[in-house]
């Protein structure tokens, strides 16, 4: 019968002799597996664009500075959504397809959020708090990003990461390497 049969013969035995699981019960356990990253990965998804709308949405300052919170509070559930991930049994199946994503709430969420906070804040001008926050945040963005891509380059391992995911990266470097890029395609905002 079921779970506990003990022959290679029965068709719904996943342990043959001396407990081994059998190539039925692998490919049943892989497909389980398989099923749960996904299911994670896709909670993983609502958990980030949740997250990164709530701290879209302040306007507060952090203590350290003239940077907003909205970027801490991004790119730390950036990191905590992708590191969980990685930290399944399948981080292919539940971490590298979440990059794309990741990058898109990035994208629509903090950083479109400052471009438009640079296209409103007026003049560079040193007593112009509202353009240095901005400023400042874009910077603080440019940084975490640049954080952010070493840990999913580290956390995608060698190679067997979907071209995608891979991809992505790529995203994740030049939201890195161009914070300026975002001030200069903010007319493209509505």
């Amino acid at each position: 019968g079921g779970a506990g049969g003990s022959g290679e013969g029965d068709e719904g035995a996943l342990y043959g002799e001396g407990g081994r699981l059998l190539g039925a019960g692998r490919r049943r356990l892989r497909e389980c597996a398989r099923g749960v990253a996904e299911a994670l990965r896709g909670g993983e998804g609502v958990y980030l664009g949740r997250a990164v709308g709530i701290a879209c949405s302040g306007d507060e300052l952090e203590e350290e500075g003239l940077v907003l919170a909205l970027v801490d509070g991004s790119f730390f559930a950036a990191l905590r959504a992708f590191t969980r991930a990685t930290r399944t049994a399948l981080p292919d199946v539940a971490a590298a397809p979440l990059v794309p994503r990741l990058c898109e709430a990035l994208e629509q969420g903090p950083l479109a959020t400052l471009r438009l906070r640079m296209r409103n804040a007026g003049a560079a001008a040193a007593d112009n708090d509202s353009f240095l926050a901005a400023a400042n945040s874009l910077s603080c963005a440019g940084s975490y990003a640049r954080r952010l891509r070493d840990v999913v380059t580290n956390g995608l391992g060698d190679g067997h990461a979907a071209p995608r995911a891979r991809w992505s990266v790529g995203r994740l470097d030049a939201l890195a390497s161009r914070p300026r890029h975002f001030r200069d395609t903010s007319e493209t905002l509505p």
